[in-house]
């Protein structure tokens, strides 16, 4: 299970197409620096930050769900705008993906897991969390970070936070500063202590990018002597599971799985919506790896 503060960034799939835009609850603008707090609600960093400096205590209850919320457990946010869900006449790309038994990190084969440059190759070790970086960093719901991501992501907030800093000033809002200047100085602590000595430019942070959270287990020896699961997945990462049916039809076509397409695009003709749940884990395992709840 992935503790509190070895999560450094949490990407939220967006579809432009079915939902609003996302905007911040406070002060219901664009989120700017945005930052999500354990009950799942994203907030610009200064107006959330604004919100908790109201109150004595450390902590003040989320203005969306009450669930408690403290300074220390914000964590960056990534709005990822490219899962985009299929419609019924549309066209879908599928990619052929597996998933060794006993682990939560679905692969592609390895010729389509082959890197396009060695410049952002980050392997990905038998059992471990995938990289930001690597092919199959967009079908695992947990990634391991690298100092050079973190420092763009960073770097992308000071961003944000100059921007918004520069705004207050010229409209005289003498409030905000203070709030932000604090962000600001937490991302200058976080850049030294990224840029240290004691961490290597292309070396693994000892962070991860969570997509979910979702207990993981390592798998045992007889485990990864069996053959893996394998089922087609939407290529950019959404939870869209090709049928039964169709991997069927691609059995009597191929004969094998081994001889099966890496990529398939095709017209959609329905869609079957389905809601993970324990049930769902035991009819079809391939999908255990999916968190609770998942449509």
């Amino acid at each position: 299970m992935l503790l509190g503060d070895k999560i450094e960034q949490v990407i939220v799939a967006h579809d432009a197409t079915v939902d609003a835009d996302h905007r911040c609850p406070i002060c219901l603008d664009t989120l700017r620096a945005p930052k999500i707090t354990r009950c799942g609600h994203a907030y610009c960093w200064h107006c959330i930050l604004t919100y908790l400096s109201l109150t004595e205590n450390y902590w003040r209850r989320c203005p969306m769900c009450f669930d408690a919320v403290k300074k220390h457990d914000l964590r960056s946010v990534l709005i990822d705008r490219h899962r985009t869900i299929p419609s019924v006449g549309s066209s879908a790309t599928f990619r052929y993906v597996h998933r060794g038994r006993g682990s939560w990190f679905p692969h592609l084969p390895a010729p389509q897991a082959a890197p396009s440059s060695t410049k952002n190759h980050h392997p990905q070790q038998k059992g471990g969390i995938p990289s930001v970086h690597g092919a199959n960093a967009v079908f695992s719901r947990i990634l391991e970070s690298t100092p050079s991501y973190l420092e763009s992501m960073i770097q992308s907030e000071t961003e944000d936070l100059d921007a918004l800093a520069a705004e207050a000033q010229s409209s005289g809002d003498d409030h905000a500063l203070p709030v932000i200047q604090e962000a600001l100085a937490y991302c200058e602590k976080r850049l030294a202590k990224l840029r240290g000595p004691s961490t290597a430019p292309d070396e693994p942070a000892p962070t991860t990018t969570a997509k979910a959270t979702k207990k993981t287990s390592s798998p045992s020896e007889h485990e990864e002597e069996e053959a893996p699961y394998s089922f087609y997945q939407l290529d950019n990462g959404h939870a869209a599971i090709l049928h039964p049916l169709c991997l069927r039809a691609l059995t009597r076509e191929f004969g094998s799985t081994h001889s099966f397409p890496h990529t398939i695009t095709a017209t959609v003709l329905e869609i079957e919506h389905m809601v993970v749940t324990d049930d769902v884990r035991r009819r079809f395992r391939y999908m255990a790896h999916l968190p609770s709840h998942c449509d």
